[in-house]
């Protein structure tokens, strides 16, 4: 559970499920010729959208992290009240 917001953080399987049917189409893999999403990662030589994602998250983070203390991001970013609605 993220402790700052209070919401549970869920791994995307249906976003991965989706990529890897994707990618095997592109590959012209079925599921029952038994190929591992690694090989076919591989084959592809695609990064998956997992680390992606994280990817921009890090960069995100770092960014927030070098704004000055004045920065209205960096001010709300410290509090730590989390994510308010906006509706």
């Amino acid at each position: 559970m993220d402790t700052r917001s209070g919401r549970s953080i869920q791994k995307p399987k249906v976003k991965f499920r989706r990529e890897m049917k994707v990618l095997r189409l592109i590959m012209e893999v079925t599921r029952t010729d038994r190929v591992r999403n690694e090989v076919v990662r591989a084959g592809l030589e695609v990064e998956s959208v997992l680390s992606l994602v994280e990817r921009g998250q890090l960069r995100w983070f770092g960014h927030v992290k070098r704004m000055t203390e004045e920065g209205t991001t960096n001010a709300d970013w410290r509090k730590g009240d989390g994510w308010e609605n906006r509706g």
